[in-house]
């Protein structure tokens, strides 16, 4: 379809969708096919169909805003009562930039309505911007908090991020939610620059090492990547430049001291919330799913490239896991694992935590870099007794 005249396709598109009887589903792709190849009287044409469906939506979320006024048809989606379709309306709304719905939108966003689409309200209300947005966003935050809290920080970002920093430190030192706290983490990963605000206000906040010791645990959980984050929570830590001195010609040594280690002390230390192993890597069907699956590793991988991967995690990156960030022309980030394509338009990107397949067009990305393995060098903290038994342990995983 891409490589078709998009003229001649159009046409043919609108006379497949005249039929009354054309069941929904063949409807709805025929939308889409026309949406990605028609002009903004198809735009029109989208927008007025019944039954409107989320994919529909979404798929007008990949045009440019048109120049005619959508409100009327937005906001009559809007009223409807298919969850998923006012879900997508909103996150259209928001792309789109549609101000003169801002009211609808908060009015949502402050209400009863489900978490599903408070959220996308909130975020909508990022991207629509001003003063009305945050005074709504700040309501919130100070109103009800939790994880609508922390997605109204994270949109705040895209207003006053000033304002954003200082009400993510804070609900970062307060919260136990590990829900609100991840919320926070990605959102903050998300947008360029942010991460470094985000360390800063960490620099500012007065709190003991043990907080500092707990957040870090769980920016390692999330298997994001930004060095300024990680800094600015390795110091509050009291973990920062800590990291020991170790040299590649070391490597018989340390392999002989990690057979003589403590297997059971090193499952203590792969389990840690310091270490955050468990959080990325499954071991006998427990623990995450971010890294590769270490159940055999003893069993399958010479101990010298253990503690290779171990103490330098990007000299040897296995396959399939070393990490990409795409940085797209709106502002956003993505970061994943690419997949090879068919498709020379589309860039395929795995994300690392949800294992979801993202399909970004080339076109809106503006820089994609490799970053290599997301596992951070942590085990170059511990004593030489510690990386013993973590390696003991590693080494008889069978």
């Amino acid at each position: 379809l891409g490589q078709a005249d998009a003229r001649n396709l159009s046409a043919d598109v609108r006379k497949l969708l005249k039929p009354d009887d054309l069941e929904v589903t063949a409807s709805s792709n025929l939308l889409k096919t026309l949406i990605s190849v028609g002009d903004e009287d198809d735009l029109r044409l989208a927008l007025s169909h019944e039954p409107m469906d989320a994919s529909i939506l979404r798929a007008l979320g990949e045009r440019e805003r048109p120049s005619f006024d959508p409100s009327d048809a937005l906001s009559t989606i809007l009223k409807g009562k298919e969850p998923e379709a006012r879900v997508a309306v909103i996150e259209l709304i928001g792309r789109w930039r549609i101000v003169g719905l801002r009211e609808f939108v908060a009015r949502i966003a402050s209400g009863d309505a489900e978490v599903e689409l408070r959220g996308a309200a909130i975020k909508a209300l990022g991207r629509l911007g001003g003063e009305e947005s945050v005074d709504v966003l700040e309501k919130i935050v100070s109103g009800r908090g939790g994880y609508l809290g922390a997605l109204s920080v994270v949109a705040m970002l895209d207003i006053d991020s000033v304002r954003a920093m200082t009400q993510s430190a804070d609900m970062l030192i307060r919260s136990q939610d590990r829900e609100v706290v991840h919320a926070l983490f990605h959102g903050f990963a998300a947008h360029p620059g942010a991460g470094r605000l985000l360390s800063e206000a960490f620099g500012k906040a007065k709190i003991d090492s043990a907080v500092g010791k707990r957040l870090l645990a769980l920016w390692i959980a999330t298997g994001l990547v930004d060095e300024e984050i990680s800094a600015g929570l390795g110091a509050l830590a009291g973990e920062a430049n800590t990291s020991i001195s170790y040299h590649p010609e070391e490597t018989d040594e340390l392999i002989a001291a990690g057979r003589k280690g403590n297997r059971a002390k090193g499952e203590i230390l792969f389990k840690s919330a310091i270490l955050g192993c468990a959080a990325c890597h499954q071991v006998d069907d427990e623990g995450g799913r971010i890294g590769p699956d270490l159940t055999a590793l003893g069993g399958s991988v010479p101990p010298e490239r253990i503690l290779i991967e171990v103490l330098w995690p990007k000299k040897q990156v296995k396959e399939g896991y070393s990490l990409s960030r795409l940085q797209l022309k709106d502002g956003g980030i993505r970061q994943g694992y690419v997949q090879g394509s068919r498709e020379g338009g589309i860039l395929l990107l795995r994300d690392f935590a949800s294992d979801d397949l993202l399909r970004v067009p080339r076109e809106k990305v503006q820089k994609l870099e490799e970053i290599g393995s997301l596992m951070p060098p942590t085990a170059r903290t511990l004593s030489r007794n510690d990386l013993a038994d973590l390696l003991k342990y590693l080494f008889e995983l069978r």
